[in-house]
């Protein structure tokens, strides 16, 4: 009952529908191109950010690792290196550097997986719009082939 008052489309406007229909295909795949490339940029910038992060990371531990062996002073000094202290000690030396000598690098790599997930979910409304715009002409196609039929 409810599309009781609804006239049959005649194939012109069928015709029209469908091209509405492959022109909004186009524009979802063009999206969903552009965010998988908006992706593989936020990933390749996250990558090279977290690595010089962990570049300087290392280097600063590496020096207090040093520092402690040499001649036992330093954050890590007097801790043996196979024990849990020197594990928490370390993860302490690693978080004081986040929050002061690396802060700005660690602002950066949050900025960098922030943009990485925004990217990541771009994508995938770019592949829900991309699916739903090729069901939609699949339909009117399939429509199309029965009308001519």
């Amino acid at each position: 009952m409810l599309y009781q008052n609804t006239k049959p489309l005649t194939l012109a406007d069928q015709i029209t529908e469908a091209e509405t229909l492959l022109a909004n295909l186009d524009a979802a795949s063009k999206w969903l191109q552009q965010a998988t490339g908006n992706v593989a940029a936020a990933y390749a910038a996250l990558r090279t950010v977290e690595q010089s992060y962990t570049d300087a990371e290392n280097e600063y531990s590496g020096e207090a690792v040093v520092q402690a062996v040499a001649d036992k002073s330093g954050p890590l000094g007097g801790i043996a290196t196979t024990s849990k202290a020197y594990d928490i000690a370390l993860g302490a030396l690693r978080a004081k550097l986040r929050n002061e000598d690396l802060a700005d690098m660690a602002a950066d790599l949050d900025a960098r997986r922030t943009q990485y997930e925004a990217a990541q979910a771009e994508q995938r409304q770019a592949e829900t719009e991309f699916s739903a715009a090729r069901h939609a002409a699949d339909l009117r196609a399939a429509m199309l082939r029965a009308a001519s039929s």
